[in-house]
């Protein structure tokens, strides 16, 4: 599994922060109908709806798909992959809220709990998270609850009901008057088709980007509360366990994997049943495969994680269902591909259907309307991804980002296509030049009329992600090299061509291109000279075209009139600075 993320917003940590922001951030409706415009991200914080947690959900979001439109590799591939999944669950969370019946009820199997964490420093309340298989909803979610309302897993189902179903993120919202109650209905591996997948693909399905396929999981391997899983339902035999280990070969004998057994959920998933009895059998297992770990080497999750075996009898069917996973995981296959002996047996599968000669995965409707609707907004975010995963079984990020985006070009890009971005960098080096700090209350009072404070926040949060700004440093903002070098290239640019509108006479302080910036382009240029003074000597900080001749008398006056506002505002930085020094 790969250990290094080409993009910090696509990171375990980052990520799970992006999805927890979209479940909050699409309660109030007003944010769903802003993350379905063209572009989201530039709507100004202000306009976004609800208290501190969906607003900085919204924050979140939009953060994600601002940094991933400048990142991917074209605009497609942006929109299909990033853009078009958000906006179609955030339409479904819309339609959601007007139905006379907003929520349902749903048969969901908790296969783990995580520890239990406050859910404020100031609050005692403590909340776990339950992962949870919905057949209905043919996924996984989590949902929090305080601890006493949920205490164990179990071999058996639940009935949870008023639910509402957050897609993309796998999360359920528990409405008010929600109520959890013991089914007593075991729990069959065999039932999970939508679950299923190919032995011989449990190792690379936690290098996918499609966030669908995630949930919240704890993990026996990590103390943190719990990560990002790919959950599924495999097939092999059981070569050993050992401990909490666990051997399987798959049913072709094509591989062998290692497995931790999640001993603290196991027992009670598999009602208290060994998983030393399962040995040397051939079984179903559901199992977690974990995201794209973070790349500080504290947590080691390239181990998958096994939470209940199940003994089977009949291989030749565990066969045919590695198949179909095979096929699920890829939406579809040609039926070339498929074993002839295990072909005929597929296409009867009520889950497989035969067109065009391949085989398809199809997830019946369930007679629930907002466990359709749901079903049918997931099935448009899979046909998207069957555009780029072209019988792949999955998507990476390599396929989806641009390598060359990813330095001082991306700088370039951003600052060229983001006129609040440059306006807000341009300002900070302006300050810079001539006070020698950056204070962003008076970037705020500059573009007052233009940007609001939480704007001009969440373009110094965009500089940081860009590396423009140092995201290090914590306590102030200050430009990178990178960074100032992408500046000076952009505004050297736009010197070039206004060249030959530039006035007879520039000044450093012309309030438009920082003083450094736009002295360093008039030493190198060949249309200007700086001023000469009565005495002979000349001044840097007022230049004059070649070949006019401006009212000395005056601009000397106006000299004399700065030098000594000029030498007290210098005043502030480190070094000494003389009148001779200015000129």
């Amino acid at each position: 599994m790969a250990k290094n993320n080409q993009l910090q917003i696509l990171n375990e940590k980052e990520l799970s922060d992006t999805m927890t922001g979209f479940h909050n951030a699409v309660n109030p409706i007003g944010n769903c109908k802003i993350l379905q415009r063209d572009s989201p991200w530039d709507a100004d914080p202000e306009e976004y709806f609800g208290g501190r947690d969906p607003r900085d959900g919204m924050e979140k979001v939009c953060q994600y798909l601002e940094s991933l439109f400048y990142s991917a590799k074209d605009e497609t591939i942006f929109v299909n992959q990033f853009l078009k999944p958000v906006q179609i669950m955030a339409k479904f969370r819309e339609h959601l809220s007007t139905r006379e019946k907003a929520s349902t009820d749903l048969e969901g199997w908790v296969f783990s709990i995580s520890k239990p964490t406050k859910t404020s420093p100031f609050n005692k309340t403590e909340n776990v998270t339950a992962s949870i298989v919905f057949p209905k909803l043919r996924t996984t979610m989590s949902v929090s609850f305080p601890k006493e309302i949920i205490k164990n897993t179990s071999s058996s189902y639940s009935e949870f009901t008023k639910c509402q179903p957050t897609g993309l993120v796998n999360r359920i919202h528990p409405v008010k008057g929600s109520s959890i109650s013991n089914t007593h209905k075991e729990v069959l591996l065999s039932q999970f088709n939508f679950l299923f997948t190919s032995f011989n693909d449990i190792q690379i399905v936690g290098e996918s980007i499609e966030m669908e396929n995630f949930c919240e999981v704890q993990s026996q391997n990590s103390e943190i509360k719990q990560h990002m899983g790919f959950s599924f339902v495999s097939f092999g035999k059981v070569l050993d366990v050992q401990g909490s280990r666990v051997t399987i070969e798959a049913m072709n004998k094509s591989g062998i994997i290692s497995f931790t057994i999640n001993s603290r959920h196991y027992y009670k998933n598999s009602n208290m049943i060994s998983p030393e009895k399962m040995k040397g059998k051939h079984v179903r297992f559901f199992g977690v495969a974990w995201y794209n770990p973070d790349t500080d080497g504290k947590v080691n999750l390239d181990t998958p994680e096994v939470f209940l075996m199940q003994e089977e009898t009949d291989s030749a069917r565990l066969k045919i269902e590695d198949e179909i996973g095979k096929i699920r995981i890829r939406n579809h296959i040609t039926q070339s591909k498929i074993k002839e002996e295990l072909r005929g047996k597929i296409e009867s599968e009520d889950c497989i259907e035969n067109k065009n000669n391949s085989l398809y995965f199809v997830y019946p409707k369930t007679g629930d309307p907002i466990c359709d609707s749901f079903m049918n907004s997931t099935y448009q975010i899979k046909s998207l991804r069957d555009e780029l995963k072209m019988g792949n079984p999955i998507i990476r990020q390599e396929q989806v980002l641009s390598s060359v985006k990813m330095g001082m070009t991306r700088m370039e890009t951003n600052l060229k296509s983001s006129s609040p971005l440059l306006d807000v960098l341009t300002d900070y080096l302006w300050q810079n030049d001539l006070f020698g700090h950056y204070d962003k209350m008076l970037t705020v009072e500059k573009f007052a009329q233009i940007y609001s404070e939480k704007m001009i926040n969440k373009k110094i949060w965009h500089l940081k992600f860009l590396r423009i700004f140092d995201p290090n440093n914590k306590k102030y903002e200050k430009i990178t090299a990178n960074g100032k070098a992408s500046l000076e290239k952009i505004l050297h640019e736009k010197l070039s061509k206004n060249l030959t509108l530039m006035q007879d006479i520039v000044r450093l302080d012309n309030g438009v291109i920082p003083p450094s910036i736009l002295l360093e382009y008039l030493r190198n240029s060949e249309l200007f000279l700086p001023l000469v003074l009565n005495e002979g000597r000349s001044t840097e900080t007022i230049w004059v075209k070649k070949n006019t001749k401006p009212v000395s008398a005056e601009l000397q006056n106006e000299y004399n009139g700065n030098i000594n506002s000029i030498l007290e505002v210098m005043s502030n930085v480190s070094y000494s600075v003389t009148s001779q020094l200015i000129s």
